[in-house]
């Protein structure tokens, strides 16, 4: 198992950022939930990595940059099929 994972690090999908508390998306805009400044606004950077049980949100903030990794069954089940089909069509 953490093969994968070195491989998803190697490819710039995992690094070292602050971790993420929390993911918004509403009125087209994203926000990150940091642990030291609150909710920040950020820009989706390149595309996800979407798959049924795991989808990786890249984001931009500035010139930091943080990948949120949310696993299916961590969230609401319609909550994250909503957020797959919408990454999906590209909105």
């Amino acid at each position: 198992m953490l093969h994968w994972l070195d491989a998803l690090r190697e490819q710039g999908w995992l690094g070292r950022s602050r971790a993420i508390n929390g993911v918004r998306y509403a009125g087209e805009q994203w926000s990150i939930a940091l642990d030291a400044a609150g909710w920040v606004r950020v820009e989706l950077a390149g595309q996800p990595l979407i798959t049924p049980f795991l989808t990786i949100l890249p984001f931009r903030s500035g010139h930091r940059t943080h990948n949120a990794v949310l696993f299916s069954d961590a969230v609401d089940p319609e909550a994250f099929r909503t957020l797959r089909v919408r990454l999906l069509l590209g909105h």
